[in-house]
């Protein structure tokens, strides 16, 4: 008959391993997305020079984190694991403390962009699993033998979690947790939350009898004719859980003219082009598909590169790079739009 320790420590063990096989998988869907998360540690840490290696360390980072969950999960190598999965938390830990202080960084990325959390969550979250490792470390000290079905299954883990890194970087996330996923209408979207940013904005006055400030909202003419008060500023107030603040497509004289975009009717292909460095017979390929599938007229190509416009011979679009690469994580890629919903998203050679 199991004990209560036994079962306690097993409940633990699977809950330890359930984090990292999560976190592992919320990074190997996206490596991109991951990837971006790694940049951002980098130039933090003044490490500008690895820039270049930031996918690779994502799609390491992901295979590791996944293929030791379940390696804790079936209870492999057990000491020897639990001393890797330790030292792991405990690196983290202290990045996270850091990032928490001294060198703050906003969103972690430890779970990507599947759950925001701030450093401090993440700093306790690590706490946590720190007095979880070292309770199993401590509370089971005997070195369990591994059966070949525990390497199989650790083997299998560590190749699904490659492939689906590798699915995402040819073709799209397996899952898409950005605001630009497939069946998001981004007609309303946008302007729902552009509304509530205008809403926002506060006109600030000087009440020249108390010297007291008072905020109006920005369509109030009244403020402006009340000669007791005094003009000071503009207060724009951040929208809580903003998702398209930096969604703007700009036209060749420099208009924003994201909207009219959006409220086209019928279908439209975007053509994202991310970089022009990759191109190759089969990218263009799949450029000539799309061109074939849709007049050049619904086509809108929507670039941070100035001579993408050129070389399509279509109407440009300027975006800023990371809201590209949020919209599309291949490096060029095509979102349909119909009516303003997102109703695809794919890398051009899968056109």
């Amino acid at each position: 008959m199991l004990s209560v320790k036994h079962i306690s420590l097993n409940l633990l063990r699977w809950l330890f391993g359930a984090v990292f096989l999560f976190s592992g998988l919320t990074k190997a869907v996206d490596p991109v997305g991951t990837s971006v998360f790694v940049e951002k540690y980098l130039m933090t840490y003044d490490l500008d020079a690895l820039l270049e290696s930031a996918l690779p360390i994502a799609i390491a980072l992901a295979t590791v984190e996944l293929t030791l969950g379940i390696a804790v999960v079936v209870n492999i190598f057990h000491r020897a694991t639990l001393r890797v999965a330790l030292l792991f938390v405990a690196i983290f830990t202290i990045i996270t403390l850091l990032s928490a202080t001294v060198l703050p960084i906003g969103d972690c990325g430890c779970f990507g962009d599947a759950v925001k959390l701030s450093p401090w969550a993440t700093f306790w979250k690590n706490i946590a699993l720190l007095v979880v490792v070292v309770v199993l470390l401590r509370c089971d000290n005997k070195e369990h033998k591994s059966s070949l079905t525990q390497i199989v299954v650790c083997l299998v883990g560590l190749l699904f979690s490659l492939g689906v890194n590798l699915y995402a970087l040819r073709h799209q996330p397996l899952v898409d947790f950005l605001p630009y996923k497939v069946g998001t209408d981004l007609r309303t979207a946008v302007a729902e939350e552009r509304a509530k940013a205008a809403e926002n904005i506060k006109l600030v006055f000087k009440d020249k009898t108390t010297g007291e400030e008072r905020l109006f909202a920005s369509t109030d003419s009244d403020c402006w004719l009340d000669a007791n008060l005094q003009y000071v500023d503009v207060r724009n107030e951040a929208v809580p859980d903003a998702k398209f603040a930096d969604f703007a497509i700009y036209d060749a004289e420099g208009n924003d003219v994201s909207t009219a975009l959006l409220e086209q009717e019928g279908r439209s292909a975007w053509l994202c082009v991310g970089s022009l460095d990759v191109m190759d017979k089969e990218y263009e390929r799949g450029i000539k598909s799309l061109m074939k599938q849709y007049p050049a007229h619904a086509i809108k190509v929507l670039t941070s590169t100035d001579t993408a416009g050129e070389m399509f011979g279509l109407e440009c679009y300027t975006v800023d790079a990371m809201t590209l690469r949020s919209m599309m994580r291949s490096k060029i890629g095509v979102i349909i739009i119909n009516s303003g919903v997102v109703e695809l998203k794919a890398d051009i050679r899968d056109i």
